[in-house]
């Protein structure tokens, strides 16, 4: 932008005839220049001498085997071209063993790498190229997937990543994950489809044409971009002349357009790559000819040296401004991604915490009902992984006339209504037991979802049969109490009347033993 200053500037100069032939031979020179530079001429190898690049042969869409059995991909078609332009004899061996390619190179059984992600562990065995593109790490999980939107809810977890990439080494080093290794992209996203793992992580560019190509169905991209990486082309440590060649090609290609007619052919405009605006060229020139045109240019700088200074002092403080606001900006967009984070990290350990059983599942559609998510509550409760749980739906833990009641259920609460029931559940090995819940409607990222939480009725409905039957046995015990008072009441002139009649009957009297059998009938 300073430079498209400086020129407009000097249209005013140049407006003059003095002028207007100085700019002309300015012109001429830096033209002359540009013409006698060559990129394409390799005087330094021997005829014979091939080079050999190799790759990755499942990373698409930078580089693969085709349909045919042919390296194919951005990275090859870069390499192919850069060879053209250098008049190099260039073979490309794409490996299925990425970790192979690598060290291939850096034995020196091959002479370059075609392209991969620059990093500080492997400039210990490789020099690198200028960059070529920068693409972003990111993660894919399955479409269900509610609960996952960073690498801090994969903790304890399986993630799938491809051997050999950053990836893989930075994760393998952290304990708290859980690494499986894969051997491509196609690899990684079939074991997230058929659930061997929870999330895959890889570059955005190289998933999104994953998914094209092979047509994967229920895969989405989560979060924010992971990391940025610079995509270069790798030599062996200490080949200066080879790495001094290809930067010279690639130079020589982005200057007539081909990295950008690559690029649009592979990527669409979704990759940032390392662009040389056309002034360069025309510096490239100038600088050629610095010794021809020095006091040409030391009088256009002089005379415009005061008006180009005014506009360097205001262009500066309205950078100084913006600046300042975007400084202010990057540090509010981190306190609030930082709480958010926070946010997510409170609520995941309240979830996975719970001493109830918690449980979100499909609410709309063929699979309403199916489980999504589950905490180790609701697992230890029914007797099955937390994976597994998610591979059914809430009708396999109802008992069947539980299950009947099912859809029911869901349209009380797609109608906003948050229920409570008791219902019976049984678990992986049969055993049936009784669940008191209450769920409702939760809805994340514009998708319907129901949250529901469990607990096992079992003991509260012991403890409640073994009250009633207290409750039963005190009235029971009442009952009785009253019915011995009242006989005793009547008893009681059996025991006393026998007594007075006594006293007033002879000794010899025929009824005395009648009336003593009485007496002691009462007392009985």
């Amino acid at each position: 932008m300073k430079l498209k200053s400086i020129f407009n500037d000097a249209q005013l100069f140049y407006t003059t005839k003095a002028g207007l032939i100085i700019f002309l031979l300015f012109l001429i020179a830096g033209l002359l220049s540009l013409t006698s530079t060559t990129f394409g001429e390799n005087k330094e190898l021997p005829p014979d001498k091939i080079i050999r690049f190799t790759g990755d042969a499942n990373w698409l869409p930078f580089s693969f085997l085709n349909e045919h059995g042919k390296p194919d991909g951005f990275s090859v078609d870069l390499v192919n071209a850069l060879c053209k332009e250098l008049n190099l004899r260039c073979e490309i061996k794409l490996y299925q063993d990425w970790g192979k390619a690598q060290a291939d190179v850096a034995a020196g059984l091959a002479d370059a790498i075609v392209c991969f992600g620059k990093t500080a562990e492997r400039e210990r065995d490789f020099d690198f190229s200028e960059k070529i593109a920068t693409n972003n790490a990111v993660l894919a999980v399955r479409k269900e997937t509610a609960t996952i939107h960073s690498l801090e809810d994969l903790h304890g977890t399986s993630i799938a990543a491809v051997s050999g990439t950053p990836y893989f080494s930075y994760l393998s080093k952290d304990e708290r994950f859980n690494v499986i290794p894969v051997h491509g992209e196609a690899d990684g996203l079939k074991k997230l489809v058929n659930r061997e793992v929870t999330a895959f992580i890889s570059s955005e560019l190289s998933i999104r044409h994953t998914v094209r190509y092979y047509k994967i169905e229920g895969i989405k991209i989560v979060g924010r971009p992971l990391w940025e990486t610079d995509y270069v082309i790798g030599v062996k440590k200490g080949n200066g002349q080879l790495l001094e060649m290809i930067n010279s090609g690639l130079f020589a290609l982005e200057g007539k357009g081909a990295v950008d007619r690559l690029t649009t052919k592979w990527f669409g405009s979704e990759i940032s790559v390392r662009q040389i605006p056309s002034w360069v060229r025309w510096a490239g020139g100038a600088g050629a000819s610095i010794f021809v045109l020095i006091g040409l240019s030391a009088f256009i700088l002089l005379t415009f040296n005061k008006r180009l200074r005014e506009k360097v002092k205001d262009r500066t403080l309205s950078l100084e401004k913006s600046n300042e606001e975007l400084e202010k900006e990057i540090h509010e967009r981190k306190r609030a991604a930082e709480a958010l984070r926070e946010s997510e990290a409170r609520y995941r350990m309240l979830f996975e915490k719970a001493g109830d059983a918690i449980l979100i599942m499909e609410a709309e559609g063929a699979e309403a009902g199916k489980i999504v998510d589950a905490n180790p509550a609701a697992a230890d409760m029914h007797g099955y992984t937390v994976d597994e749980l998610m591979d059914l739906n809430i009708r396999d833990l109802d008992t069947p006339n539980s299950a009947k009641e099912v859809p029911g259920r869901i349209q009380r609460i797609l109608q906003g209504e948050w229920i409570k029931a008791e219902v019976g559940h049984q678990q992986k090995d049969g055993t049936v037991f009784p669940v008191e819940f209450s769920a409702g409607l939760l809805e994340l990222e514009n998708h319907k979802y129901i949250l529901a939480f469990d607990r096992d009725a079992t003991e509260r409905k012991r403890l409640q049969a073994q009250l009633e039957r207290a409750q039963k046995m005190e009235a029971i015990g009442t009952l009785a109490g009253g019915v011995a008072h009242d006989l005793n009441n009547i008893l009681a002139g059996l025991v006393s009347y026998p007594e007075l009649l006594l006293l007033e009957t002879p000794k010899d009297s025929p009824l005395r033993k009648p009336i003593l059998t009485i007496q002691k009938s009462g007392e009985k």
